[in-house]
């Protein structure tokens, strides 16, 4: 493993085929190294600001208070999220696990078109799915690789060929030892 790739996310993908269903859970992990120098940079805040805590006025008090919770709070975040993505014979169902909460998207998959791995960087190079939702474009898997989105869309080709039709499920670019012809 390179250096650079101990700073990197990874997302650990399990697909469940079940009965009329393609269950699809989405852990992304940080790097054990990042989260280690959060904690330390963390710790010698608190521990820094401790000692002059008694000698502070209020507005630096409430000021150093927000910059340790929030701190606690992105910690959390990168630490409890979690995505579940459920094909389904009638819905696309989305759902979050954002510390704690649950935050679930549901559409009709007679609405969904176009479904593919997202290969264009968003939000800070974490890629995922897309697909078309009437006139939106809804991403969700963040974080998972191009080959962990082709196992998910082979899959989904797999357990629910039309599913998979209606949705338009592709698998990223065409691959490059295809020639195509562009004849109508």
């Amino acid at each position: 493993m390179a250096m650079r790739d101990l700073w990197k996310r990874h997302a650990d993908v399990e697909i469940m085929p079940m009965s009329g269903a393609l269950h699809v859970q989405i852990h992304v992990r940080q790097s054990t190294p990042a989260v280690l120098l959060e904690l330390v940079s963390s710790g010698f805040f608190v521990w820094a600001v401790r000692g002059n805590w008694k000698h502070m006025g209020m507005q630096q008090r409430l000021y150093y208070g927000w910059v340790v919770g929030s701190a606690t709070v992105v910690l959390s975040y990168v630490l409890t999220r979690a995505e579940v993505v459920e094909f389904g014979q009638q819905h696309l169902t989305i759902r979050q696990n954002i510390l704690g909460w649950d935050y679930v998207k549901r559409h009709p998959i007679a609405a969904c078109s176009d479904l593919t791995w997202c290969t264009t960087e968003h939000e800070g190079g974490r890629f995922g799915l897309e697909c078309k939702v009437g006139w939106r474009t809804v991403r969700f898997a963040w974080g998972i690789s191009e080959k962990q989105a082709n196992d998910i869309l082979a899959q989904l080709q797999k357990a629910l060929p039309e599913v998979a039709q209606k949705m338009g499920c592709t698998g990223g670019d065409m691959p490059k030892h295809l020639i195509t012809l562009g004849l109508s």
